[in-house]
């Protein structure tokens, strides 16, 4: 009798809750869907915004990324926004915002150079394709991609070689292109990078010298803990959006990168880069999670025979109830907007599959209170990744 007196309980308090609930349906994840009635919706909550957080909550589920490319198509047309900022390096997106700028290039090449693998798919290639389009069509107002990320320094060093013009820089340079010592050789070159960076106005030189130097610090904490090389990695994340603003006063941008990411999540020596963001921006930054009930997505997990991590597609089958997707499920709508406050207090765990996914443990330190709002989409299927 105990039992069903609680379970009464738990579906009427479920019940209550989904009546009472504002949230607003969106009607499609599809950029190529014309009518923004459903978008325009939010623009209570993002009209005043510089920055936009929108995270994902797997780094491999198709319908995220195909909603981030709706949404960021509306804030250009309809609030100006003109950068897209990446969790890759910069020098993995000089490519990209070359082509989408009208540089002539092989869009799947592209595509590949952004190296990671939530990003090197067709989804995305669609996404970089609209950005070209929109730039052809709109000489005045160009779109640019900007990677803030900064953990493949060999790439940044040699996209770097290929910026600069002075050829003593260039020789300066030479050594580390291709040096397997390069944590080694940091005595040497950090003086050049940090002359480089002194000495040019150039926005992506600036960037990617910054990510050089990063990535040398960020090898030096990972020999002390692997807490402290995280939370310096969301740190320089937030740096290096806070650095694009400050050489480009009229930036408007979108920041994509996993949930955890954009939140603002922190404890006690651990702060997610969204916090930092908040803490540079004010109320002109809002971060915006994902979330879904059930299906497959694809993420990297360690190969005991290949010795190193590789692509695997994991299935969900239904949501947790104690969990943030247990409570979004029970909405009637398939895919829909809701603010953090239309959510119940307690703290909820949302789903985290960022990189080494393991099913014993699919949700994240991040939970309700860590966002402004949710985009919940029901069902999630794989990304499609590019072939080689």
């Amino acid at each position: 009798m105990r039992l069903l007196f609680i379970c009464f309980s738990l579906l009427i308090t479920t019940k209550i809750w989904c009546q009472n609930s504002s949230y607003i349906t969106i009607n499609s994840y599809l950029y190529t869907h014309e009518n923004n009635k459903d978008l325009h919706q939010l623009d209570r909550f993002i009209k005043d915004k510089k920055l936009i957080g929108f995270g994902e909550a797997t780094h491999g589920t198709s319908e995220f990324l195909k909603m981030r490319h709706r949404l960021f198509a509306y804030l250009v047309n309809e609030h100006n926004f003109n950068t897209l900022f990446l969790e890759t390096d910069p020098g993995s997106c000089v490519r990209a915002d070359a082509y989408v700028k009208g540089a002539n290039d092989t869009l799947s090449v592209v595509t590949k150079e952004l190296r990671q693998f939530m990003f090197t798919t067709t989804e995305m290639s669609a996404f970089i394709e609209w950005i070209r389009n929109y730039n052809l069509s709109h000489s005045t107002q160009q779109i640019s991609i900007v990677g803030v990320d900064m953990q493949t320094a060999h790439k940044n060093i040699n996209t770097l070689y290929a910026l600069i013009k002075d050829a003593t820089v260039k020789k300066n340079l030479t050594p580390f292109l291709s040096s397997y010592n390069l944590y080694e050789d940091r005595t040497t070159l950090t003086p050049i990078v940090t002359s480089i960076q002194a000495n040019s106005k150039n926005t992506t030189i600036k960037l990617l010298c910054d990510a050089v130097l990063q990535n040398l610090e960020l090898d030096l904490k990972n020999q002390n803990k692997i807490e402290e090389n995280a939370q310096a990695r969301d740190q320089f994340l937030a740096k290096n959006i806070e650095t694009y603003y400050a050489l480009n006063s009229q930036t408007k941008g979108l920041f994509l990168a996993h949930n955890g990411h954009v939140s603002f999540y922190t404890t006690k020596g651990y702060t997610r880069s969204g916090k930092f963001l908040k803490d540079i921006f004010n109320n002109a930054y809002y971060a915006i999670g994902t979330e879904f009930e059930k299906g497959s997505f694809i993420d990297t997990q360690y190969s005991n025979e290949k010795k190193t991590y590789v692509l695997h597609k994991f299935e969900i089958e239904k949501a947790h109830k104690s969990n943030l997707s247990g409570y979004l499920a029970t909405l009637p709508s398939d895919i829909y907007f809701i603010t953090t406050n239309e959510i119940p207090k307690s703290k909820k765990r949302v789903h985290f599959a960022g990189g080494g996914f393991t099913e014993k443990y699919p949700y994240g330190i991040e939970t309700t209170t860590d966002f402004d709002a949710f985009i919940f989409i029901r069902n999630s299927t794989p990304t499609h990744s590019i072939k080689k």
